[in-house]
């Protein structure tokens, strides 16, 4: 961007181009400019979005041990609809549910403890909660 209005400049100074001309394309080179960097700025900014959300859902899972063993219902029942979403159904008594991603991935991963490496359980689990939230938020 900076080699076209450094030849624009040189354009109209060796008096190749008119001052009109320059003028004009020096604002549409100057405008382009500014809106390349806000889109930069934008995108730096955009690209840890998820990284909040993923901190509060770490958080979150991490405290499901503790909360399944508690006697607080309305806590159960919170992370239930977290879990689950709306689409829980009572059955022999028994709440039963299809759980939402990213929950989904976690009891899958969760199946596999002791049948593969924690380290690749924490590898696959964490990929596919990154890219949910990054897609996400």
């Amino acid at each position: 961007m900076s080699e076209k209005l450094e030849r624009l400049l040189t354009g109209y100074l060796d008096q190749v181009v008119d001052e009109q001309d320059y003028r004009t394309e020096k604002s549409k080179l100057l405008l382009s400019k500014k809106s390349l960097e806000e889109e930069m700025t934008s995108l730096s900014h955009k690209q840890n979005d998820w990284l909040a959300p993923f901190q509060n859902w770490l958080k979150d899972a991490q405290s499901l041990d503790k909360i399944a063993s508690d006697s607080d219902l309305f806590a159960k029942k919170v992370c239930g609809k977290e879990i689950f979403g709306s689409h829980l159904c009572l059955a022999s008594r028994a709440a039963r549910g299809e759980p939402v991603f990213p929950y989904l991935s976690a009891l899958r991963v969760a199946e596999s403890i002791g049948k593969i490496p924690e380290s690749l359980i924490l590898v696959y689990l964490y990929n596919h909660a990154r890219t949910y939230f990054s897609k996400n938020f």
